[in-house]
């Protein structure tokens, strides 16, 4: 099992850490083909077999090997064992640069086995402080490949999104590469356009259309039954943005469907926004393809606009998504009430299935509230209960709150979901102790805690 650390802010260098142990072979490894390692987001790879808490120390465990990349690295470098590349069959990290560069590298030698530049001829990266309008300083220098890129290993292919400035114009580039040469397949790039009906402000009083400049496509990139998803949020929240998902059939790149989540805005035509970023998570999928995924500050109406709301998609059909459910917090009430503590940045995991056979989820926001949500039915808002909520979700299965702001996706392993709050340790809350379905009402253990220091 790898471990990869990437140095930051300003560094331009990967670094992997590797077990030192002689087991260690080149069959023994487990792909890492998308964001969290599976669809349901858990993070955890359940074919561990080598590492333990008495091998990771600073005799059996370090860095194998450092070697320079050309940008920042934002996305999550994935892997994938038994390639057939240079002269034999490797395990092999790839690797996203906000230089739209992508590399191939050994896992366990270094060697760099391919790396293409994904910027279109006569163009240049995206420059933050001069291309974005206004500037955005959230990623400097320069912007490329953000999100982390999928691999479909049955192709042999990976799917990456490359944002560029070309003759004086943003664009932004769905790439399908060979995952041994890095060359381009059949059909790639295709240039990421889209519309969807709609009458917000930034529209044409009908159509509302997909802009490159100022939509990030900060989550990583899902495969779902033969579809491409991809996801976009803002650049430092300037506006006009909405939080996009947009399909492409993996075989052909041909779009299949566009979902806006504000595609009308407020009744003024002024609040849109609703970016879906969730620190940079993927969007979980269930074994039915639905799909799930937390949007940003934004109008709601629990209709057609979905601001700071936990939305549930079906496949793409009919070039859209229709939305199956969803779930907004009861000071939302359809006018960005949260402010900024917008429930869209945090990741959504799927849990096993309780004991009593329930199929839940779990997701929370800079509100620092915990949800914890039934699959099948996320709750919608309580508003339109009778009586009406008025100051928590009465709902929903269960909502622990005060637990600080959350930028991340938990974790699920042996019956514990694990959270990462800003400035506050981990946490491990248990969950289904004695067949509740529940998490516990408070953390199981914590993390130490490191003091200010000054």
């Amino acid at each position: 099992m790898q471990v990869m650390e990437i140095r930051g802010p300003g560094a331009k260098r990967l670094t992997i850490g590797i077990a030192l142990l002689m087991s260690l072979s080149v069959h023994a490894q487990v792909n890492v083909t998308t964001w969290h390692n599976d669809l349901s987001r858990s993070g955890v790879n359940p074919q561990e077999t080598i590492l333990t808490t008495a091998n990771v120390n600073s005799t059996e465990f370090g860095r194998l090997f450092s070697i320079p990349v050309d940008g920042q690295v934002y996305a999550q470098p994935l892997i994938l064992s038994g390639v057939s590349v240079g002269g034999g069959t490797h395990n092999v990290v790839y690797v996203a640069t906000e230089h739209d560069s992508v590399y191939a590298i050994d896992a366990e030698s270094g060697a760099t086995y391919a790396q293409v530049s994904l910027i279109p001829a006569g163009g240049t990266t995206v420059n933050t402080s001069s291309d974005l309008v206004p500037a955005c300083g959230d990623i400097q220098p320069e912007v490329g490949i953000t999100g982390t890129p999928v691999i479909d290993p049955s192709s042999n292919t990976l799917y990456v999104v490359a944002k560029s400035k070309v003759n004086g114009s943003i664009v932004q580039y769905l790439h399908a590469l060979n995952t041994a040469t890095l060359a381009e397949n059949a059909g790639s790039p295709v240039e990421i356009q889209a519309s969807v009906a709609g009458t917000a402000s930034d529209g044409n009083g009908s159509q509302v259309a997909f802009n490159p400049m100022t939509q990030n496509q900060r989550p990583g990139l899902a495969l779902d039954n033969g579809h491409v998803l991809i996801t976009w949020a803002s650049h430092c929240d300037n506006t006009p943005y909405h939080g996009w998902l947009i399909s492409y059939n993996a075989q052909t790149l041909v779009q299949d469907g566009a979902w806006n989540a504000t595609p009308n805005g407020a009744p003024n035509g002024t609040l849109s926004l609703a970016g879906i970023w969730m620190s940079g998570a993927a969007p979980a999928v269930d074994a039915n393809g639905s799909i799930y995924l937390a949007t940003g500050n934004g109008y709601e109406n629990g209709t057609t606009d979905f601001g700071d709301s936990v939305v549930k998609l079906g496949l793409p059909a009919n070039g859209t998504f229709p939305v199956l459910d969803y779930f907004v917090p009861f000071n939302e009430n359809g006018t960005d009430t949260l402010g900024d503590t917008d429930l869209g940045s945090g990741g959504v995991m799927l849990l096993p299935a309780a004991s009593n056979g329930s199929q839940l989820l779990v997701q929370a926001g800079k509100a620092g509230t915990l949800h914890l949500l039934n699959q099948k039915s996320l709750g919608k808002s309580c508003l339109l209960l009778s009586p009406a909520c008025t100051d928590s979700d009465t709902q929903v299965p269960q909502e622990i709150t005060g637990a600080g702001g959350v930028f991340s996706t938990p974790v699920f392993w042996n019956d514990t979901i694990y959270w990462n709050a800003s400035g506050e340790p981990a946490t491990a809350y248990s969950f289904d102790a004695g067949g509740s379905a529940l998490m516990s009402t408070a953390p199981a253990r914590h993390s130490f805690k490191r003091p200010n220091r000054r």
